[in-house]
């Protein structure tokens, strides 16, 4: 038996190993609603082959689950391993994606816990709060008066990326819960599934805090989405312009998120090892802003975000 300590999460895990065999036991909470959307979502997207682990027993009333193990070769570690080919790792994980939108959403019936939540506007202005106190105001001090027009900007996003085509999402899309195990990419951590929008998840991936993949690769990544996405039924937009305006809305919202999540989990929580990973997050977010101005109107333009963006500092 040995404990596994996924860094973000208050669930416990343990791989459990015997006569050359090894699977995962997931403890959480007595009967969390949580822990049925995790066993449920994972069956479905195992028995649909979209990556999901096997669910090999589980019990409830105790919050514990038997999961097939799929071992620790996560996207994050490798993509950072020397001489690592990361268009060949990226590559089919966004092909992953886009069956996941299209085929997933087809037969998400089957899993009523997939798709009974719908991750709309309340949802998209509770990220941008989340940021608005956890960064803005507790980890870079800013003062209340100067946060005055913030909240209509983060609406007017909320409500442009809110109208995005909506597919089944994973919602923490990033490449700590993604793994390849003998040449198959692999999801964890799915409880999080429900409807979105359609570029949320493809943010995460390409504008992941934990991974810098450069301008380059997540340019070809986002039209191999497209590519991938279109061939497959999926709801991506049709024009090249409309899936970089979805893009890039997602990506700021996306990035938002991870800001306020990274200051609550290192000042709240004590997890101060994600504090390493808010000046890739912040760049991500100063390179998007940049991004929104050069998308033809109608587009949010968050210019008092621009305004506060340019005069924190962040240590890199």
């Amino acid at each position: 038996v040995a404990r596994l300590a996924p860094e973000g999460s208050d669930r416990g895990f343990w791989r459990l190993r015997r006569d050359g065999a090894s699977a995962v036991l997931m403890k959480d909470r007595p009967r969390d609603p949580e822990f049925d959307r995790s066993v449920a979502v994972a069956a479905f997207l195992h028995a649909e082959g979209l990556g999901g682990a096997a669910v090999l027993g589980a019990d409830r009333e105790d919050g514990a689950a038997l999961m097939e193990d799929l071992g620790d070769d996560s996207l994050h570690r490798l993509a950072h391993a020397p001489g690592a080919d990361r268009p060949a790792l990226y590559g089919p994980v966004v092909d992953l994606l886009a069956e996941l939108q299209a085929r997933g959403t087809a037969r998400s019936d089957a899993c009523p816990l997939a798709r009974d939540r719908v991750f709309g506007r309340e949802d998209l202005l509770a990220e941008t709060a989340y940021f608005r106190r956890r960064f803005l105001r507790e980890d870079r001090g800013v003062p209340e008066a100067d946060l005055a027009g913030l909240d209509a900007e983060f609406a007017a996003l909320a409500d442009a990326v809110a109208a995005q085509p909506r597919a089944l999402m994973h919602r923490d899309f990033q490449s700590r819960n993604i793994l390849w195990q003998d040449g198959r990419v692999r999801l964890v951590d799915v409880q999080g599934m429900r409807l979105g929008p359609c570029a949320y998840d493809l943010m995460s991936l390409l504008r992941d805090a934990y991974v810098d993949l450069g301008d380059e690769l997540r340019g070809s990544l986002l039209e191999r989405f497209a590519t991938a996405s279109a061939a497959a039924g999926g709801p991506a937009p049709r024009g090249a312009a409309d899936l970089r305006r979805d893009a890039t809305l997602a990506g700021l919202q996306r990035v938002l998120q991870a800001l306020g999540a990274f200051a609550f989990l290192s000042n709240v929580k004590g997890k101060r090892a994600f504090r390493d990973h808010i000046p890739l997050a912040w760049n991500h977010l100063n390179d998007l802003l940049a991004d929104l101005e050069r998308l033809p109107p109608p587009t949010p333009r968050m210019a008092k975000l621009r305004r506060l963006v340019a005069i924190i500092t962040i240590d890199q």
